[in-house]
C-alpha cells in the first residue's frame, strides 16, 4: 500500500486545504495528511503558539486584503464559505477514501488505466467546482489577480489534460515504473527544493497582504525549482519520473509567462 500513498498525498492536500483555506486548522490538516504519506516522511511539529500567530497573520492579512479589494466586511467570510463548498463539491466527485484500494487491486492485472479513466471522466465537473470557487473569489484580487486567474485556471486544466491523457496512462506510467517509491526516496529533497526557491514568497513574512500572480520576475524561481526536482528525481533508479515532472512543467507554464523559461 506505501507505493501510491506520496501520488495520493499530492492528489489529496488540496482537498484538504480547501476545507478552510483562509483560516485552516493547521493541526488537523496535518493529521489529515499524515494518514496520506509515506512511511518515514514525518511533517514538522509545531506547538500551539506558533500555529496561533502564524495563522492569526494569514487570517489578518487575507481579511484585509478580502477589505482592501471590496470594501466589505463580509468578503473574507464569503469566500470563506465558497470554499467550504468546492470541498464538498469534489469530495462528491471523487471518492478519495477508496483510490488507493482501487490501484492496489488493478496494478496486478495492468487495469490501472481502468481505474484512472473512471475519474478523469469527472474531470470536467471537477474543474467547474474549481471555476464556481475562482469566481467566488474574485471579490477578494486586484486587478493583476483577477487577470491572473484565468491563467490559473488554465493552469489547472493543463494539469488534469496531462494527468488524464490516454485514460491516465501517464500515471498509470510512473506508478508502474516505481514513481511513487522515487519519490518517496526523494521527499526530503524534493521539500528542500521547494524551501530554497520559494521561502521569500511565504506569506507569514510579509507585512502587507500579498499579491497571488505569476508575473516574469517569478520565472527565474520557478525554473531553479524545475531544475532542482529533475536533477534529484534522475537519481532514482528508473527515468519515468524525472521526464514526466520536467514533461509536466514544461506542458504547464505554456499558459504562463514563463513559457519560454
Amino acid at each position: 500500500m506505501d507505493k501510491t500513498k506520496l501520488l495520493l498525498s499530492i492528489l489529496y492536500i488540496p482537498c484538504i486545504l480547501a476545507n478552510s483555506p483562509i483560516s485552516p486548522d493547521i493541526n488537523g490538516i496535518r493529521d489529515s495528511i499524515k494518514t496520506y504519506l509515506p512511511e518515514g516522511i514525518t511533517l514538522p511539529e509545531l506547538n500551539s503558539t506558533q500555529i496561533e500567530d502564524g495563522m492569526n497573520k494569514i487570517t489578518d492579512a487575507l481579511k484585509q486584503k478580502c477589505l482592501e479589494a471590496s470594501g466589505s466586511d463580509t468578503a473574507y467570510d464569503d469566500v470563506s464559505a465558497a470554499a467550504l463548498t468546492f470541498n464538498e463539491c469534489v469530495q462528491d466527485l471523487v471518492d478519495f477514501s477508496n483510490i488507493e484500494e482501487e490501484i492496489e487491486k488493478a496494478k496486478p492485472t495492468g487495469d490501472l488505466d481502468i481505474v484512472f479513466g473512471k475519474y478523469c471522466i469527472k474531470k470536467n465537473p471537477v474543474l467547474k467546482c474549481l471555476d464556481t470557487f475562482a469566481n467566488a473569489t474574485t471579490v477578494c484580487l486586484n486587478a493583476e489577480e483577477k487577470a491572473f486567474k484565468i491563467v490559473f485556471m488554465r493552469m489547472v486544466t493543463r494539469i488534469l489534460d496531462f494527468v488524464c491523457h490516454n485514460n491516465g496512462n501517464q500515471i498509470a506510467l510512473f506508478i508502474s515504473e516505481s514513481g511513487p517509491e522515487c519519490f518517496k526516496s526523494k521527499a526530503n529533497n524534493l521539500a528542500t527544493c521547494f524551501r530554497k526557491n520559494f521561502e521569500k514568497y511565504n506569506i507569514m513574512t510579509f507585512d502587507s497582504p500579498p499579491t497571488f500572480k505569476i508575473s516574469r520576475e517569478n520565472c527565474a524561481d520557478i525554473k531553479k525549482f524545475e531544475n532542482c526536482v529533475v536533477s534529484e528525481l534522475e537519481n532514482c533508479r528508473e527515468s519515468t519520473s524525472a521526464n514526466l515532472a520536467e514533461a509536466m512543467f514544461r506542458y504547464v507554464k505554456k499558459e504562463t509567462v514563463c513559457k519560454n523559461a
